[in-house]
Formats: structure tokens, sequence, C-alpha cells
């Protein structure tokens, strides 16, 4: 986030300094030396990411892949009362940055993830169709 925001108050509110999970902090801390690469997420960020990702996961789970899956779970989202990220100044836009680039990127590999598992379901049929064949 720190190349499209400036505003301070608006990465702390997204990142700390410590990491706040201990564990699974190693990745974060061994990138850390380099500008713009992996930060620790704040308390508040790791809330929102999981009430996002349960949102999504239920959406999924409930409708599978479809065309109004992105509004399904906006949807399911305004019933939670997700918390809002950012200072008193950017909140509205911060909040949708950070939610619009983490809801396409969760479908993108789930998108991803269900084509591979039917393109291997037809290359399963494929050579069903060889083997009666020959």
């Amino acid at each position: 986030m720190t190349k499209r925001k400036e505003c301070q108050l608006c990465l702390q509110d997204v990142s700390s300094e410590a990491p706040v999970i201990s564990s699974d902090a190693y990745l974060t801390t061994y990138r850390s030396f380099k500008e713009g690469s992996l930060r620790h997420p704040s308390i508040k960020m790791l809330h929102f990411v999981r009430v996002v990702n349960e949102s999504i996961s239920f959406s999924l789970d409930e409708e599978g892949l479809c065309a109004d899956l992105f509004w399904k779970v906006l949807d399911e989202l305004d019933e939670c009362n997700l918390t809002r990220l950012g200072c008193d100044e950017h909140k509205p836009t911060f909040t949708c940055q950070v939610l619009y680039f983490f809801i396409v990127t969760r479908m993108h590999f789930y998108a991803r993830d269900v084509n591979r598992r039917l393109q291997t379901r037809e290359k399963v049929a494929i050579a069903t169709k060889k083997t009666r064949l020959l």
C-alpha cells in the first residue's frame, strides 16, 4: 500500500513495526531489509482480513463460481459491520482499495484452482475415451 498511499496515519493503521504473530512473521522479517517489501500487519488489518476471508469463503461455499459472486461477497460484508481502515480523511477510499484488492486476488486464485481441477477432469475423460477406443 505504500506505493499508492503517502499518508502515515493510513499506513500505521494497516502495518506495525513488530510482528503481532510470533512464528508466522519469518518471511516478513526475512524481506524487511528491502524498501517496499513485506510488512507486519497490524491487529486491525489482521481482523479485517479475517472477516473478509470468512465472508468470501462463506459466499464461495454457498454459491460457488457465478457471475454475481463479487456482489454477493459485498452483500455478505455489508452485514458484518466491517472495520474501516485508514485515517478519517482517507477511510472510505483506502478501505475500498484494500477490500477490492483482497477480493479480486482471492477470487483469482479460487478460479484458477477450479479451472485447474476442471482441466484435470477433462484430461482424465479424454484418456478414458482413448482407452475405450483401443
